[in-house]
């Protein structure tokens, strides 16, 4: 075979084969990054499934709460008329608060029995001792009446208020879980959003790179075999192997005696592969 042909041969192969192993290294490059963003999105699913397993409970627990919750506003266990405006005693009522007219009656007797032992009639002094007295223990069984009267109120809202509260604090804690779980889903979707598209660039970049390798190894093989038909052209004794005795193509000097050129003559012309004749 021909040198010229061998060695362009060569050199077509060695690009093709540097085309080829630059696909291969581009495909698995790209391989490695979409195998680290699918470790990265598995993870990401990971995370996002033990955050709900570990919310689950609150979230139930908020969900029972709220039901318990509207029903009692509902049934006006809770809300406006749940429990009536305090309204004060009236004296009647403090009358008739047990002990009281026992004690307004042995006062009373008291007053005159004293009177009386001090041997005067029933006086202006012992009735206004009298009217006193039982002035003094009606203000006081009064108050004590409105005293208790309003604790009562007060610890029917306190119970109340109590038992609302127990309700609501399940509810806001599943409340807050499912904003912590929504924020956690969230940014969850962006970062698996971030990964599937740089899963889609990897493959992209890999199946670019592959093929611009090939297309640069199958143009370099082109590109051989077109220097191979341009050098066979131009040097048409080197393409079939039959060149000078140098192998050179390039016009040869010195290898003979010089020729000598009358006054008047043309030089013959110099043919590449050959010297003066």
């Amino acid at each position: 075979m021909p040198p010229l042909a061998i060695a362009v041969g060569i050199a077509g192969l060695a690009g093709a084969g540097a085309g080829i192993y630059g696909a291969t290294a581009a495909q698995s490059a790209a391989d490695e990054q979409v195998q680290a963003q699918r470790q990265a999105l598995a993870f990401q699913q990971q995370v996002y499934n033990d955050q709900q397993q570990r919310i689950a409970p609150f979230v139930g627990a908020g969900q029972t709460s709220i039901a318990q919750l509207m029903a009692a506003l509902s049934n006006g266990t809770f809300g406006p008329g749940s429990i009536p405006t305090f309204t004060a005693p009236t004296a009647a009522e403090a009358e008739a608060t047990p002990g009281y007219e026992f004690t307004r009656e042995q006062g009373n007797k008291g007053i005159l029995e004293a009177s009386a032992a001090a041997g005067g009639s029933i006086s202006g002094g012992t009735l206004k001792a009298i009217d006193q007295f039982n002035t003094g223990l009606a203000e006081s069984t009064y108050n004590d009446t409105f005293t208790r009267s309003l604790q009562t109120y007060q610890q029917q809202l306190a119970t109340q208020a109590q038992l609302y509260q127990q309700l609501l604090t399940p509810a806001a804690l599943g409340e807050s879980a499912i904003s912590s779980l929504n924020n956690t889903g969230s940014q969850t979707a962006l970062n698996v959003g971030n990964l599937m598209a740089g899963i889609g660039n990897a493959q992209a970049a890999g199946t670019v790179g592959s093929a611009n390798a090939l297309s640069g190894g199958i143009g370099s093989l082109g590109s051989s075999a077109l220097t191979a038909i341009l050098l066979s052209k131009l040097f048409p004794n080197l393409a079939s192997g039959s060149g000078s005795s140098t192998g050179l193509p390039f016009p040869q000097y010195g290898t003979s005696p010089a020729v000598p050129i009358s006054p008047g003559e043309v030089a013959p012309p110099i043919m590449f592969g050959q010297g003066p004749s």
